[in-house]
């Protein structure tokens, strides 16, 4: 099995902290990325989009009687020998 690719277990890209501790470590002047439709959210901009979402065209609707049957296995224990 290969180590060392992908993210290590317990993995978090963000977490969250006061409004209180972002101050203590940037200015009240300091530039911050966020995202720009949370933005609009939390000022109530909710405006939609100029162009409504397009379809997602590669989506297909499986029929119940197409799913393949469960694949058949048997576990061994190399362990017991």
């Amino acid at each position: 099995m290969k180590k060392g690719k992908g993210r290590p277990k317990g993995y978090k890209p963000f977490i969250d902290i006061t409004y209180e501790e972002l101050g203590q470590w940037v200015g009240p002047k300091a530039i911050v990325k966020v995202n720009t439709k949370w933005l609009d959210f939390l000022k109530g901009n909710l405006e939609l989009d100029s162009e409504p979402d397009k379809p997602n065209t590669r989506a297909t609707i499986v029929d119940v009687d197409e799913i393949a049957p469960p694949i058949e296995y048997n576990l061994t224990n190399f362990d017991d020998e």
